[in-house]
């Protein structure tokens, strides 16, 4: 080989090898700004699964409560397929009067009543994508109506009973959330 033909080997080559840096770099560069992009959007979607499977595990909890004649807790017995062997899980989870899960308010200790719910409904910890979840409990006062149908008055409680207005709020620090209702059992997320 000559030497003219081995110096344009050497270009080629060098060429070929920028061709290909510069499409890794290209290919790179598109899939982060997707990523980014639709991060936001699988965060959402997630975290909208995630509060439907807390509404589902609050529906059944609630079922058992009226079968089971009304207590004030249950035992939730589990069974876990395993490869081999089949586990059993009990979990007990405590209820308010009207058959939701609930929690006493500041017993936990260090724990706040919405997170002890969490624990109880999700048995999971309060991370959601590598995210912290917080939890915020909200008191509305319960509402009686009054004589005249266009009045209410709010219900007046104990310091220490159970506020039948509470909501447990669970959000991400991308301002998605969900929020329970003590009262009803009811779910509602950001997204409506």
């Amino acid at each position: 080989m000559s030497r003219q033909q081995q110096v344009e080997k050497r270009e080629k080559s060098v060429v070929e090898t920028l061709i290909v840096i510069l499409l890794v770099v290209v290919l790179m560069a598109s899939f982060i700004y997707y990523y980014f992009k639709h991060q936001a959007g699988v965060s959402s979607v997630g975290f909208n699964a995630l509060s439907h499977s807390f509404s589902a595990k609050l529906t059944s909890v609630h079922a058992q409560w009226l079968m089971e004649g009304k207590p004030a807790s249950l035992v939730l017995r589990t069974s876990l397929a395993g490869s081999e062997t089949q586990m059993r899980q009990q979990q007990r989870i405590s209820l308010n009067a009207y058959g939701w899960v609930d929690a006493p308010p500041g017993g936990g200790g260090n724990v706040s009543r919405c997170d002890l719910i969490w624990q109880q409904v999700l048995a999971m910890p309060m991370v959601f994508l590598k995210s912290p979840v917080s939890s915020l409990e909200l008191r509305r006062p319960a509402l009686l109506p009054a004589k005249d149908k266009e009045q209410v008055k709010p219900l007046l409680m104990g310091k220490y009973s159970q506020h039948p207005g509470s909501i447990c709020r669970y959000s991400l620090l991308s301002g998605e959330y969900f929020q329970y209702h003590l009262l009803n059992g009811r779910v509602e997320t950001s997204l409506g």
